[in-house]
């Protein structure tokens, strides 16, 4: 056989070739013009300036657009313009079933998910790279059909997955099932990783949608003609080359000629060009704006001056606070508008106001609440125990509506008739009572309780950090079993109270009985401000019975005379802030009593801004002066220091300011520099949106005048021509 092959190869190769030669001689030409139909060109209707809108020309630019990538015509002049979205509005009765038929597969998607990993997924690659994509499409699936929601947010969809090819999708899941050794998915290998399966602009938008775009583009070339723009077809070809040279192969597989696709973009070209140039003219120069950044974000450096926070007074309950703290707790001095320097003897601040002194202990804890004892219970169980005689009378004592019953089953009649309520106070304590009388109950529940470790503070009348009623008793209890007390260490370890049981198991003193700072007593609501005004009422009233007596001759309580009895306990105080260069209109000591609160420290701070201007120390206190430096910047608006950091010159001390807040402050202009912040960026952000604000305007006036010479065909079909569904 090998022989025969051998002697008649040459007559077998000359047949082979002159069989292929006739074959696509014949067949060849005609499969590849197979690939797409060809139809016979028509005229739709006429464009703006009165030419032919041809059927062919607008069904190629539309196949054009649909070949860009995200940076094409449809994106940049149509979705980030919102042209399209107009587009969208005016005809939106006509393209609602374009619309459905896209939601109801939305809708249907079913996005890939590993079959051995459910954590391997196209959603978890999304949310990765594109955050936010996974709620729109939340969103999107939510629409009703026919939703004007609907538009919006498939082209937001659109825009947003244009950065994440299928490719990529794909290549990511494959990596990812490959590092965690999971057996290889062969959809992996051969699925359709594009968002619903659309992965052209045709396949996004439709095509009744396509043809309407393009219809719009050449309608703006037509216009954009007489207005004067011009493209050489040189410059259509050179551009036409750059955007579809890669893809030679999809244009003839459409069928778009060469010169006619020239031709074509020569006009979409126009339009595109003169509608970038309305976008420009929005702003052009950008050093005013440059120097307009420079004034804008310069800053200013500055040393501020201000009292603690505890000393930011803003009412006068703040004001009471602290005259009540300092006149029990500190040494007075002569001058009423200085803070005080020292603190009082331990022991007269006990015997002038104990409640403003603690003592601090650390113990380590474990609390059971008594509501949950007895809870396992069953219901025969309490009703057995409720209905015996016994347990009956000592129901009765603590319950009033728990009367007679001779026997169990007339007791049991009585419970049954309460109201739920009541009925859950009398089970509630019937457990707890039963729980009580089984001791190894509360040990089991402490046995299983949370130990903690915390810091209490003691004082009169007051514990903090644990639920403790009777805090004399308890505290008594502490100070004995920090010398080993065997009775009040054991009391300690079973110590309960109404609303919870608690085991100490270890004490220790971390501070001894000492004065509670301002901020603390102001925290805790230790200071006494009622009773110290009570007390100080009684002393002052005597200096004008008439203002303070009935007609009757008694006196008034404090309740009515509250704002008159402040005046003159503090007349001295308010005299001299007012007193502290003030113009006012009311009579010394007679002002708004808030504004007596929010001016208290104004004198102080005017005396510590003569102390630091000079270089001199400041006086002594209890209370420091903070001092923290600042960047103020000129953009910033509505605060009393962004204005005067730029009326004074550095190294200038400003003057003293006293807001509503009670924060007063001054400060020492240190510097001003300007901001090393790029504008450039900004100045484009803001070319851009008012480039595309500018644009939109301009295709908003287009499509009106395209409405009103009907030079807009929808829909564009030929007869027999299928409707165009997704």
């Amino acid at each position: 056989m090998l022989e025969f092959f051998r002697k008649y190869q040459r007559f077998f190769m000359i047949n082979v070739t002159v069989v292929i030669i006739i074959s696509f001689c014949f067949f060849g030409t005609s499969s590849s013009m197979g690939s797409f139909e060809k139809k016979k060109d028509f005229v739709v209707g006429s464009a703006i300036d009165g030419s032919d809108l041809n059927y062919s020309e607008i069904r190629q630019l539309s196949s054009l657009m649909s070949l860009q990538k995200s940076q094409g015509i449809f994106h940049q002049s149509f979705l980030k313009t919102g042209a399209a979205d107009l587009l969208a509005n005016a005809y939106e009765e006509g393209l609602k079933d374009n619309w459905s038929s896209r939601l109801v597969k939305a809708r249907a998607a079913r996005f890939y998910s590993h079959p051995s990993s459910p954590y391997l997924d196209a959603r978890a690659v999304w949310s990765q790279l594109v955050p936010g994509l996974l709620e729109e499409i939340s969103a999107l699936q939510k629409l009703e059909e026919g939703d004007p929601k609907f538009f919006p947010l498939w082209s937001r969809l659109y825009a947003l997955q244009e950065s994440i090819p299928p490719e990529l999708v794909q290549r990511v899941l494959i990596y990812h099932q490959k590092q965690a050794g999971l057996p290889m998915d062969p959809r992996l290998a051969n699925g359709d990783f594009s968002l619903f399966g659309c992965r052209t602009l045709e396949d996004w938008f439709g095509r009744e949608f396509l043809d309407l775009t393009s219809q719009f583009i050449l309608n703006g070339s037509a216009l954009a003609k007489q207005q004067g723009m011009k493209v050489s077809r040189e410059e259509a070809r050179t551009d036409f080359n750059k955007q579809f040279g890669s893809q030679q192969r999809e244009l003839q597989y459409l069928g778009i000629a060469e010169q006619e696709a020239v031709s074509l973009w020569q006009k979409a070209l126009g339009f595109l060009r003169w509608f970038d140039e309305i976008g420009q003219a929005a702003l052009v120069d950008a050093l005013p704006y440059q120097k307009f950044a420079e004034f804008a974000q310069e800053k200013a450096i500055v040393d501020l001056y201000s009292l603690p926070q505890e000393l930011h007074f803003s009412t006068l309950d703040d004001l009471l606070a602290f005259e009540t703290y300092t006149r029990l707790t500190c040494k007075q001095s002569a001058d009423a508008l200085s803070l005080p320097s020292d603190s009082l003897p331990l022991d007269k601040v006990l015997e002038k106001a104990p409640e403003l002194t603690a003592t601090t202990y650390r113990v380590r804890y474990s609390k059971v609440d008594p509501s949950t004892l007895g809870a396992s219970l069953s219901l025969t169980e309490l009703w057995d125990w409720q209905t015996e005689e016994k347990n009956w009378t000592l129901l009765s004592k603590n319950f009033s509506p728990l009367k007679g019953g001779e026997t169990a089953d007339e007791r049991f009649a009585i419970l049954e008739k309460l109201d739920p309520t009541q009925r859950r106070s009398i089970d509630a304590w019937s457990r707890l009572q039963i729980a009580l009388d089984r001791p190894e109950w509360i040990e089991s529940a402490f046995l299983s309780a949370n130990v903690e470790e915390k810091e209490i503070s003691v004082s009169k009348d007051h514990i903090d950090g644990l639920e403790i009623q009777a805090p004399k008793e308890f505290e008594s209890l502490l100070v004995r079993a920090l010398v080993n007390d065997p009775e009040a260490i054991e009391a300690l370890r079973d110590y309960r109270e109404k609303e919870a049981f608690f085991r100490i198991e270890e004490v220790e003193l971390v501070k001894g009985i000492s004065i509670l700072s301002f901020t603390e007593a102001k925290e805790k609501k230790r200071i006494p401000i009622e009773s110290f005004l009570e007390e100080e009422y009684r002393r002052i009233r005597s200096q004008s019975p008439s203002s303070f007596k009935t007609e009757e001759g008694d006196w008034k309580p404090l309740s009515e005379v509250r704002e008159k009895a402040i005046r003159v306990l503090f007349s001295d105080l308010f005299k001299q802030i007012d007193r502290s260069e003030f113009e006012h209109s009311w009579e010394s000591g007679q002002g708004p009593l808030e504004f007596y609160a929010q001016h208290r420290f104004r004198e102080l701070m005017h005396r510590a801004l003569a102390s630091v201007k000079n270089g001199e120390a400041l006086q002594p206190s209890l209370w420091n002066l903070n001092t923290t430096e600042r960047t103020i910047e000129r953009s910033s608006q509505g605060e009393w220091m962004n204005y005067q950091a730029y009326v004074l010159q550095p190294g200038q001390w400003s003057p003293i300011h006293v807001p509503a807040n009670g924060e007063i402050v001054f400060f020492f202009l240190k510097n001003r520099e300007i901001s090393s912040e790029p504008i450039l960026d900004q100045i484009q952000f803001g070319k851009e949106t008012l480039a595309q604000e500018a644009q939109a305007r301009f295709a908003d006036r287009l499509l009106e005048i395209a409405i009103q010479k009907q030079a807009l065909v929808f829909p564009m079909r030929i007869e027999g021509e299928a409707h165009d569904d997704l």
